[in-house]
């Protein structure tokens, strides 16, 4: 019988510790693969997911199909290393003792403990890119669930609460695009004092109005002069002696905010610097409501 040759043998050794490392990743990363994720991409026609979740709805089969690999891998990794022990170093007892446990470490930390590692650590980058060759490219310090992947856990929940508990939760994913132009009250509805009236009109309007904040115009072409704390001018209000200039002096300076600020964003704002009332503007600076 012809010798093989010992670059072959080292090559049959290489291929077969891959093999068992490829075994025992795959194992992992299929096992810790996030379901709730998986679905979302299968919902979303990802064809690596959808294999890999063709492949958990048999998971005894998955699971007896890896392990029969992996023990074929490693007994055919021994069984080469013991060739080439004995090529290299003869048959001595020695040789023999000590070839096993020399195998046995590198499988155990190569084969085993680092595929291992890998795959529970990166589960799905690494059950897509085995079974598809596909890389999702999702960086490791991103949330587990994207706000869409959390949207699908919700709605697949639905039969599992009532339909107003459910609108409440499925809204909750659109707070971040809500704009103040969708929240704002429009220029034609805003309850506004207007200079241009006179005083006598303005504190009757004052004297009745249910609005802690107004703001006030000079005119009625919207030329504002800022916007009033009713309760600094209830006391010369009640007086009568109310006119232009206490009203004017007590005015505090008008905040504006551009229509396509975010919701959320100017709502974090009022809290962190204990505003009340905004006046929203366009692109021109024209006013569009508050």
């Amino acid at each position: 019988m012809p010798e093989i040759p010992l670059g072959w043998m080292f090559g049959a050794l290489g291929v077969l510790l891959a093999l068992s490392a490829f075994f025992s990743i795959a194992e992992t990363a299929m096992m810790a693969f996030n379901r709730y994720r998986l679905r979302h991409l299968v919902a979303h026609g990802h064809v690596g997911a959808a294999l890999v979740a063709d492949l958990l709805k048999r998971t005894d089969r998955l699971l007896g199909g890896i392990l029969i690999g992996n023990t074929l891998a490693i007994t055919g990794a021994t069984t080469v290393a013991g060739f080439i022990a004995a090529h290299l170093f003869g048959e001595d007892r020695w040789v023999v003792f000590l070839t096993p446990i020399a195998v046995g470490f590198v499988i155990i930390v190569f084969a085993e403990i680092t595929p291992k590692v890998i795959g529970a650590t990166y589960p799905e980058r690494t059950a897509l890119l085995l079974v598809l060759g596909i890389r999702p490219g999702r960086p490791s310090d991103e949330p587990k669930l994207s706000p869409e992947e959390i949207r699908t856990l919700v709605l697949e929940s639905s039969s599992f609460m009532p339909k107003k508990h459910l609108s409440i939760l499925v809204n909750l994913f659109d707070v971040g695009a809500i704009t103040v132009q969708d929240i704002m009250v429009p220029r034609a509805r805003i309850e506004s004092v207007c200079l241009e009236d006179g005083m006598q009109t303005v504190s009757r309007q004052l004297a009745t109005t249910y609005h802690r904040r107004l703001p006030v115009f000079r005119n009625h072409e919207g030329d504002i002069a800022g916007i009033l704390h009713v309760r600094r001018i209830l006391g010369a209000l009640h007086a009568g002696s109310l006119d232009e200039q206490a009203l004017l002096a007590v005015l505090e300076e008008p905040y504006y905010v551009p229509a396509s600020t975010s919701a959320l964003a100017q709502l974090q704002y009022f809290q962190e610097n204990r505003e009340r009332l905004a006046l929203v503007v366009d692109e021109y600076g024209e006013l569009m409501g508050l």
